[in-house]
């Protein structure tokens, strides 16, 4: 069969002849580095959906606003006027 190295073995070995300043480098990227980075992406996210909720929150409430109305006397202030068009807008996608 012969001699078949594993991928962690070539990993092992090649880390062997890193140099001992490139092994604190990778080190500090493993340890540090990458979670400086997720903690950064984290409260971007946040600070985004902060961002957003003023704007979602008015919309529902103008929403809510406008359902609870006075109802218009006019039938045709509707999307769909009736179960014909309703056919359709369904025949026609």
């Amino acid at each position: 069969m012969g001699d078949r190295r594993t991928v962690a073995d070539v990993d092992t070995t090649r880390h062997a002849r890193l140099r001992r300043s490139q092994r604190t480098r990778i080190a500090i990227w493993r340890t540090q580095v990458r979670f400086i980075g997720a903690g950064r992406v984290a409260v971007a996210a946040i600070y985004t959906l902060a961002r957003l909720a003023k704007p979602v929150v008015g919309g529902l409430v103008s929403t809510l606003v406008a359902s609870r109305a006075a109802a218009t006397a006019d039938d045709r202030d509707r999307d769909i006027s009736s179960p014909v068009d309703l056919c359709a807008a369904v025949r026609a996608s």
